[in-house]
């Protein structure tokens, strides 16, 4: 590899290598905003549409994201063209049938979330056509992620670049200047990343660890991988369906509250850059410290990154407030849901380790094969701290969205505490 990540033993040297990936995920967060920001000259309707619609988006991401992290594990230290293969066409599979699946019940699964006549017609639009043809998002992700393994974190991070700057122009010009609204949103970003994707595959092949159409078709699937990859894809399936079920519970106080929430959410995602940046390094660190049997080295790592993400968080969460008096009205004027957005901005600002703590050590588990507690950990987390915390303090106490957000950091403290507390007794051999 270009890098050696058994290697890595100091955080200058980690920071270093997981930087590329950190600005890539922050890049991956700015195409979102920036459609957000851009359908907000549409109308305060067509934002929650949109972001509704995103919500759905980051379920999915998500999956790709952690077959991405198991992937890259066990791609680390080896050149193995058959699995990265196999990698690929179980990427397209998932990806294929769940675009199928949601072009399909788009309607009416927005309509089970929540979504009144208003928001409806744009989020539809958005999520039958972003979400249809989700396998654009699936194998820039994976093809991403095989090339950060390979100890390559640049070639990802400019591509994302030069994506986003594409999509601006692309959506601006269809959104500000021809009026297409939605629809320009959805043309802008699916032209960007369909590129990108294209040149991450162009780029694989230059690098010699691009199978081709002939050997994906034919490969047979992993099932290792597919067995390691079930528990890590649903935890994050289970985090995000429950973020989803959680914004239908903010959805109920109000169409002021719900767009503020969208907004606050939209604006804060800049906060987690640094943390996806670097779980993926972690999994990596801890894949290759495991093969190496060292339990120190891979505590030290995780220890490492941890503060890391923390304090990197910590920083950009700190921007994000000391600028929300300017960012909120950007998006409305309208003063319950600016008032709304704050609240979200302080709620996540303060909350910074305790979500890298779950984060972190989710990774952390990923990397030694034992996906299993962090998803038991999240089916508790979401759906009995979060989302029936968010319901009693919430409703029943009649908080709204304070109360939501309170349960949400009840939520963390709780899966970083177990997450923690599990991976000191793991880690011991």
């Amino acid at each position: 590899m270009e890098n050696s990540l058994t290697q890595l033993s100091t955080w200058p040297k980690i920071l270093r290598f997981a930087l590329p990936a950190i600005a890539e995920n922050a890049l991956q967060t700015l195409m979102g905003f920036v459609d957000v920001w851009l359908v907000a000259r549409v109308s305060l309707a067509a934002v929650s549409g949109v972001s509704l619609a995103n919500g759905v988006m980051a379920v999915y991401l998500a999956l790709f994201v952690a077959l991405g992290a198991i992937i890259s594990g066990r791609l680390a230290g080896q050149s193995n063209l058959t699995f990265i293969a196999s990698s690929l066409k179980l990427t397209a599979l998932i990806s294929v049938i769940l675009g199928l699946l949601t072009a399909i019940f788009a309607h009416p699964f927005l309509q089970l979330l929540g979504a009144h006549s208003g928001v409806l017609k744009g989020a539809t639009l958005y999520l039958t056509w972003i979400g249809g043809l989700v396998f654009v998002l699936a194998l820039m992700t994976i093809l991403g992620g095989i090339l950060r393994a390979k100890g390559d974190t640049k070639t990802p991070m400019f591509i994302t670049f030069g994506a986003n700057i594409l999509n601006i122009l692309i959506s601006g010009t269809l959104i500000l200047m021809l009026h297409w609204g939605v629809a320009g949103a959805i043309t802008g970003t699916l032209i960007a990343r369909f590129l990108a994707c294209v040149l991450l595959v162009l780029k694989l092949y230059s690098r010699g660890f691009a199978p081709t159409l002939g050997q994906i078709i034919h490969v047979p699937l992993d099932a290792q991988l597919f067995k390691q990859s079930l528990p890590a894809m649903g935890e994050r399936l289970a985090m995000r369906a429950g973020d989803l079920i959680v914004m239908a519970l903010i959805i109920t106080f109000s169409p002021s509250i719900f767009a503020g929430n969208a907004i606050g959410e939209t604006l804060t995602s800049f906060n987690y850059a640094p943390l996806f940046g670097l779980a993926s390094i972690t999994v990596i660190l801890v894949g290759q410290q495991l093969k190496q049997n060292n339990p120190k080295a891979i505590k030290r790592d995780v220890h490492i990154t941890y503060w890391l993400s923390s304090f990197a968080t910590l920083a950009i969460g700190a921007i994000v407030w000391g600028l929300s008096s300017f960012l909120n009205p950007l998006f409305t004027t309208n003063a319950i849901a600016q008032q709304a957005s704050t609240l979200v901005i302080i709620i996540v600002f303060a909350s910074s380790f305790l979500f890298a703590g779950t984060v972190t050590y989710t990774a952390a588990f990923q990397g030694l094969g034992k996906a299993q507690l962090p998803f038991i950990a999240t089916l508790i987390g979401m759906f009995v701290v979060r989302i029936g915390g968010g319901f009693f303090l919430g409703h029943t106490l009649n908080l709204q969205l304070l109360g939501v957000q309170l349960a949400i950091v009840l939520d963390n403290v709780w899966r970083f505490g177990f997450l923690a507390f599990r991976f000191r007794k793991e880690v011991q051999w």
